[in-house]
C-alpha cells in the first residue's frame, strides 16, 4: 500500500486493496454481512 508502518490504516486503504467499495468495506465493519458473500467479508 505504500505506507510506513507507523501511519493508521484508513478504510479507503483496504478497500483499495480488497477491490471493493468504501461502502463494502463501512458494511462489513459495521456488521451488515447481508450484503456480501462469506469470502469477501473474510477477506475485509
Amino acid at each position: 500500500m505504500g505506507r510506513k508502518n507507523t501511519e493508521t490504516v484508513t478504510i479507503k486503504d483496504i478497500s483499495q486493496a480488497c477491490g471493493v467499495s468504501i461502502s463494502t468495506v463501512s458494511n462489513v465493519l459495521n456488521g451488515k454481512t447481508n450484503k456480501v458473500s462469506a469470502v469477501m467479508a473474510k477477506k475485509i
